[in-house]
């Protein structure tokens, strides 16, 4: 299943090995099920990512295929630390490939997290007229180093590829839900009592303050909107004339056609009347009303600039909270901006993530305080933008007028008394 779109549990998974013994292939046709003879050299680390359903449940692997060469070890370090699974590969036709694996593994027990799974894969099993490493061998080293299991594949001929990148995916989701993952060093971690004092709560007095400033700075420099009684009495007669439709079957027929005649007659009925006015509102080009569009668009800009600037610059990567319920790993990408750790509990909450969780979860303090009306809560105007609700276009009158004229035409009295 390739699928991204959602997920249960999501693991990082690294393999090395010595150039050539065929990573990227195995990678290739698990990923899209496809085999190319001639790969390219792999420069640095190359990413991958694949959606399987393990028991129901959406397991997404973030496969790091990584370059074997010498001059590449020192990146590939860095990749091991936040791994939960880590794929050992050496190729059976290269003696070697095989010797080398003691350096991978003093590599992945020296960077690694303790409680990594390690699969080792032994690739170009379709060759075996060439082959100069027994299964055997690879067992052994397999079970003197803490491997749950080896497994001989071909990318070529598809041999065992999906099943063990299966298996290490159902032995991670198993410790997953033990706990083994989820609780690991990394996780387990306890917040400095200061970082509530000089982070936490900053961020939230910081935003709250900075709205409580938009909303006066709003109404000193925005225009109140004007409304014209024009308009008010418009809307007055609509809804009188919708009324009259409504309930005019307990009126007796003469005073239900005075009424009608006193909002559709052709000469000086007030629907009929209002019909033949010239269309007007406001123009979208009138430079008052651009300037009014600039000065708002400017006053949720700039704070959010200023403080987003000013929290990366100052608390970037401090994990300030936890939510005391546990969380899906569906969350870590809403509440962990900017502490990328594959292997944190999701229910931790970065610095970046709790200054747009104060932006909307401050509005019905704002409410409390400035009132319903008021400029503070930059998540409606967010909201707005992105429904085009602060751009909707001006409501038709003379098309309200006309309909409402043609069902006053159309409706047929019958006294109900």
């Amino acid at each position: 299943m390739d699928g991204d779109d959602g997920f249960d549990y999501l693991f990082k998974i690294v393999l090395i090995g010595d150039m050539g013994v065929g990573k990227t292939c195995v990678v290739q046709r698990f990923r899209n099920g496809t085999y190319v003879d001639r790969q390219g050299t792999t420069i640095g680390v190359d990413f991958t990512m694949k959606t399987l359903v393990i028991d129901g449940k959406k397991v997404k692997l973030q496969i790091w295929d990584t370059g074997g060469q010498e001059r590449f070890r020192t990146i590939t370090q860095s990749y091991y630390r936040s791994a939960n699974g880590i794929v050992l590969c050496y190729d059976i036709t290269c003696k070697q490939s095989f010797t080398s694996l003691q350096r991978w593994i003093d590599d992945v027990s020296k960077f690694a997290a303790p409680n990594v799974v390690k699969l080792l894969v032994a690739t170009k099993c379709d060759l075996e007229e060439q082959r100069v490493i027994e299964s055997e061998e690879g067992e052994i080293v397999q079970r003197a180093n803490g491997m749950f299991a080896m497994i001989e594949t071909s990318a070529k001929s598809n041999v065992n590829v999906d099943a063990a990148f299966l298996e290490l995916a159902t032995i991670l989701k198993r410790q997953y839900d033990q706990g083994v993952h989820r609780d690991s060093a990394m996780t387990d971690l306890l917040l400095d009592p200061a970082i509530r004092t000089w982070v936490f709560l900053p961020i939230v007095v910081i935003t709250f303050m900075i709205g409580v400033l938009r909303h006066y700075v709003s109404l000193l420099l925005m225009s109140k909107k004007k409304v014209e009684l024009e308009n008010i009495a418009d809307g007055q007669y609509l809804l009188r004339s919708r009324l009259l439709r409504e309930n005019g079957r307990f009126l007796p027929r003469s005073s239900f056609n005075a009424r009608r005649n006193f909002f559709s007659a052709e000469d000086h009925g007030y629907l009929s009347k209002a019909m033949q006015r010239p269309s007007k509102g406001p123009n979208p080009m009138d430079p008052s009303q651009v300037t009014e569009m600039l000065k708002g668009n400017m006053m949720n800009m700039i704070p959010m600039i200023v403080v987003g600037g000013w929290i990366n610059w100052t608390f970037s990567g401090f994990v300030t909270t936890r939510v005391p319920f546990p969380l899906t790993l569906k969350f870590k990408a809403m509440l962990q901006r900017g502490v990328d750790l594959v292997s944190l509990d999701s229910a931790w909450v970065s610095s970046a993530s709790w200054y747009f969780l104060c932006m909307f979860g401050l509005r019905s303090i704002y409410t409390l305080v400035l009132g319903e009306e008021n400029s503070a809560d930059q998540s409606r105007a967010m909201e707005d933008q992105m429904t085009g609700a602060a751009i909707s276009p001006q409501q038709d009158t003379k098309a309200a007028f006309k309909a409402e004229w043609e069902a006053l035409q159309m409706y047929q009295h019958q006294f109900a008394l």
